[in-house]
């Protein structure tokens, strides 16, 4: 009679803080585990910045000589609302075929939907690539790339009968996949060329279920999370051939197959009652603009690139990638 007593006061007691909580501007308790949702999201990050950076660089390497038995070294910086460094080397194997491997670090603290989720991660991102340059013109360049990221701290803030609680917990998850870029260089003058770009990319994240420690009302456990993602893309990217230093300009429309809806079990201990959430339909078209340009230094052996990237359209895309990169061979 007690237990049954003390279960029914407990759902009473939270009953009346999510109607306190939601006549107020503040999340309330209920509400804010939905915002773990995003965690997937955030566990593709890393693999964006280092897939946005091997792009740029392959795309100057394709534009070098391609003389066989060249060892090349490169080092880069990612930003994309987070730090991402590069470090990576390639080897030309034939004068159609390079082929390397990069380490990525990912580093990002974040206060999302308005401070009501706060996360710190870290992330470790191994890639392979290769690039073929299939004529004198046409090209092609694919990696496959895995990501281990440890969410250190995930925190939810809400109101609370009238006043300002938390609750933090901390989990992990995984990401890997495959991405492949078709390009065919359009000669318009000594100074000038186009390409088409044709991409396709596969994805799939995994983050691991976790409950929040505090054994109390607001208190919650989150089931695993997976997400998959097929994106098919269409561009064209105009590059300059004046010298030592070379702007370039690309322009692509994404679109997203597969998932497009986000599932969530969220169950409370302190209650004993589980519930799912939806994220409702995710968007699937966005678009992407890129300027940039790439150095050849007077050593030249070495070079580099800048650029940078908007993204339209998807709240699930980063906003916006800053990528730095500096290569040397021998």
């Amino acid at each position: 009679m007690k237990k049954t007593l003390f279960g029914l006061s407990a759902i009473a007691v939270c009953l009346s803080a999510y109607i306190t909580s939601a006549q107020g501007s503040a999340a309330s308790p209920y509400e804010s585990p939905a915002y773990i949702m995003a965690l997937p999201h955030i566990n593709r990050l890393p693999v964006k910045g280092v897939r946005a950076y091997l792009d740029d660089h392959l795309q100057q390497l394709h534009n070098n000589d391609h003389v066989q038995g060249n060892t090349g070294i490169f080092g880069g910086y990612t930003h994309n609302g987070h730090h991402i460094f590069t470090l990576g080397s390639d080897y030309q194997l034939t004068d159609k075929l390079l082929l390397g491997a990069a380490y990525s670090h990912f580093r990002g603290e974040r206060d999302l939907f308005s401070s009501a989720l706060s996360y710190s991660a870290s992330a470790h991102t191994f890639v392979t690539y290769a690039l073929w340059n299939i004529y004198d013109n046409a090209w092609l360049s694919g990696d496959l790339h895995y990501s281990r990221v440890s969410f250190d701290s995930t925190t939810r803030r809400f109101e609370f009968f009238g006043n300002d609680s938390k609750e933090t917990g901390s989990t992990s998850g995984q990401h890997w996949g495959l991405h492949v870029t078709v390009g065919w260089d359009i000669p318009i003058t000594s100074a000038i060329s186009t390409s088409p770009i044709i991409q396709y990319s596969w994805d799939k994240s995994h983050i691991n279920g976790y409950r929040e420690p505090n054994y109390s009302p607001t208190s919650v456990s989150f089931s695993d999370q997976n997400y998959k993602s097929q994106v098919g893309t269409l561009g064209w990217r105009v590059d300059t051939h004046l010298g030592h230093f070379n702007p370039y300009a690309s322009v692509q429309i994404h679109h997203q197959f597969g998932d497009n809806h986000a599932n969530l079990r969220i169950t409370s201990d302190y209650l004993g009652q589980s519930f799912d959430v939806n994220s409702g339909k995710l968007d699937t078209d966005w678009r992407q603009y890129t300027l940039g340009v790439t150095a050849k230094f007077p050593s030249k052996k070495w070079q580099g690139f800048a650029s940078i990237s908007r993204n339209e359209g998807s709240a699930q895309e980063p906003d916006y990638n800053v990528n730095l990169g500096l290569s040397t061979t021998f």
